[in-house]
């Protein structure tokens, strides 16, 4: 009986587990960081078309196609037209960009991911 309170450790099956569980979460994280990180251009060129001095003077469709231009520029692939939203407000312009990212997990599971990012540039 002494020997079995010694023991300690785990098992062939909970190491297997455990290694399963650790590969499906290494598996979600390397599907969602290139996602994440086109988000991050997004956000980026998106706060610094907001900065721009020469785009308050622009039309809503020159506004788009600048920001299209400069995602072309980075090789973000999941924004497109559609999903740039130009609203006129009381200061000028509200830029929005909404739109959703998604990537296949493994056999039929998809992983979805929706943005939605806002910039104001006042005239």
């Amino acid at each position: 009986m002494n020997i079995y309170r010694r023991q300690r450790g785990l098992t062939m099956v909970s190491i297997a587990a455990l290694l399963g569980v650790l590969a499906f979460f290494v598996l979600i994280i390397l599907t969602l960081l290139p996602v994440y990180m086109e988000n991050f251009n997004v956000t980026s060129h998106l706060e610094r078309l907001g900065k721009d001095s020469s785009v308050s003077s622009m039309t809503p469709d020159e506004i788009r196609s600048t920001f299209l231009k400069r995602l072309g520029i980075d090789n973000v692939a999941n924004v497109s037209k559609e999903d740039i939203i130009i609203s006129k407000n009381d200061t000028g312009y509200e830029v929005e960009v909404d739109y959703e990212v998604r990537k296949n997990v493994m056999g039929n599971v998809d992983a979805v991911v929706f943005f939605n990012e806002k910039v104001v540039i006042d005239r």
